[in-house]
């Protein structure tokens, strides 16, 4: 009986050693999936938080989008100030002209600069000589017609059809010794030019081939000499003598250097201590305008060239999206806004002044009563009074 109840009692013990690690792997299995209840439950949280952060945004980029605006003076008094800011040294840390100096050969034109300028001047003055006495030289400009032909067949892109077209003797823009062979021509002559295209021409046709143009000289270019009469003549409104003229030149070009690096310096070295606002969304609307204003040009440029142009707006064509675009203009608004209180304080630091006849002459220079009323009084004013500040810093800067 000892026996019996000692097999009995590891019998007992045994049932309940596999209840107890059956309970065991009972509990262990609804905690692990309490535990994945859980991680499901905060992954699925997170899930939504981020979606609901990129709707909220989404939405309230949709909200707060920039609509465009044309009104240059909207946000400005009518004289030129911003509204809303009474005290712009709260706002504006502008740059001091006074604390840096300017190299004279930055802002100096050279002689060979002036010629040039001279070249061009003279140029578009020239006129087509068609006397047959005239004779045609290495650098003359002269018109000619042409057809040109290989084995006695005319080839597309050979011929001028009659239209005439402008050459340089000498330029080497045209196939082998085509100019040269126009050296002592005569307008009105019919001359026979032999040339052979080089392997590499590019047009499988022409490559490497023999031909001939029949060439029309229809005349030659005379360019008047750069003298007194000539400055007399043309350029009355700038100087009387060919040497005046020069100087002319040089001292238009100083001063005209020496204004964009004193705009450079001041949009470059002046910050601001803080934005007003109301002016910056004023800011980002007109910004939005001008962007779209840009696309148009664009497109008619395009068009000039005979290119095709797709693009619908501004933002297609830069390839942003709605969220990138605002940040762009957001940030070319406070650029815009650093900017118009740098002058602005400078205008006010300087003690400058504006008067009615000012605005009315400054109206006038920018093409009269329909670029007033494009612009608004308060942008023109702005305009006016950032001319002032330039024009008085140029009387402080240093240049050595």
């Amino acid at each position: 009986m000892a026996f019996g109840k000692k097999k009995q009692t590891e019998e007992l013990s045994a049932s309940m050693e596999k209840r107890v690690a059956r309970r065991k792997e009972v509990e262990g299995a609804k905690l692990r999936a309490r535990i994945w209840k859980c991680i499901a439950i905060v992954l699925i949280v997170a899930v939504l938080a981020v979606v609901a952060f990129y709707v909220g945004r989404f939405a309230y980029y949709k909200i707060t989008a920039t609509q465009e605006s044309s009104d240059y003076s909207a946000g400005l008094n009518d004289d030129g100030t911003i509204e809303g800011i009474t005290d712009i040294t709260k706002y504006s840390d502008p740059a001091n002209i006074e604390e840096t100096e300017f190299a004279l050969s930055d802002l100096e034109y050279s002689d060979e600069s002036v010629e040039a300028d001279i070249e061009t001047e003279l140029n578009s003055h020239k006129e087509l000589v068609t006397d047959a006495s005239a004779t045609v030289a290495d650098g003359d400009t002269v018109n000619i017609d042409y057809v040109g032909t290989v084995d006695g067949v005319a080839f597309e892109g050979g011929s001028t059809d009659g239209a005439g077209t402008d050459l340089e003797i000498g330029s080497g823009s045209y196939v082998d010794d085509f100019e040269t062979q126009l050296v002592g021509t005569h307008p009105g002559d019919e001359v026979t030019v032999s040339v052979t295209f080089p392997e590499d021409y590019g047009k499988e046709e022409l490559n490497g081939k023999d031909a001939e143009f029949a060439v029309t000289v229809n005349g030659v270019y005379q360019v008047p000499a750069f003298d007194d009469a000539f400055v007399q003549e043309y350029l009355s409104d700038n100087a009387s003598t060919a040497e005046e003229y020069r100087q002319y030149l040089k001292d238009t070009h100083y001063d005209s250097s020496l204004e964009e690096a004193v705009k450079t310096y001041v949009e470059e070295n002046s910050s601001a201590k803080k934005h007003y606002g109301p002016y910056l969304k004023k800011l980002r609307s007109l910004q939005k305008f001008v962007n779209e204003q840009n696309l148009a040009y664009y497109s008619y440029m395009y068009q000039m060239y005979g290119m095709e142009f797709n693009y619908t707006s501004y933002q297609e064509y830069e390839g942003l999206s709605d969220m990138d675009y605002e940040k762009e203009l957001r940030s070319q608004a406070k650029a815009t806004s650093t900017t118009v209180m740098a002058y602005q304080a400078l205008f006010d630091q300087y003690g400058l002044s504006v008067s009615e006849d000012d605005y009315n002459a400054f109206v006038e220079e920018l093409g009269g009563e329909e670029t007033a009323s494009t612009y608004g009084k308060g942008y023109i004013m702005q305009m006016l009074r950032q001319e002032k500040v330039v024009e008085h810093l140029k009387t402080l800067a240093i240049v050595k």
